[in-house]
């Protein structure tokens, strides 16, 4: 899931058995995504680093539709040469999120992924 941080708002984290929902007797994590916005939008980021580092992300909604419909989408780019050889990462992501808001309830479908490629470079032990 790369780059699911730039589509989401809030992240709970809960250990042990959770209740109401579905039981997980482990823990849950709830990924709760951006808010609704009442008018339309585009956001445009890019970002710079060392060692060719660079992130483009396109986001866009728009707004509410009908006073009860909102569509949201985001397109990511990461990619990084890395710090030393062997150790680069490329990824492409994407989000699409259809909302409905009723005066009772409320509906979202979601649809996110990606494709990521990264490379490790690291020096094995060796034997004495």
């Amino acid at each position: 899931m790369p780059d699911i941080g730039a589509s989401t708002d809030n992240i709970e984290i809960q250990r042990g058995i959770t209740v109401p929902n579905a039981g997980a007797f482990g823990g849950s994590i709830n990924i709760q995504t951006l808010k609704r916005n009442a008018v339309a939008y585009v956001l445009i980021s890019k970002s710079y680093g060392a060692f060719n580092t660079q992130r483009h992300s396109v986001g866009m909604g728009t707004g509410m539709l009908n006073k009860y419909f909102t569509l949201d989408a985001r397109l990511s780019y990461i990619a990084s040469d890395g710090y030393i050889d062997r150790a680069s990462s490329n990824l492409k992501s994407y989000f699409l999120a259809g909302n409905y808001y009723g005066n009772r309830h409320s509906l979202r479908l979601l649809s996110f992924g990606g494709h990521e490629i990264t490379y490790q470079a690291w020096e094995g032990v060796l034997p004495k």
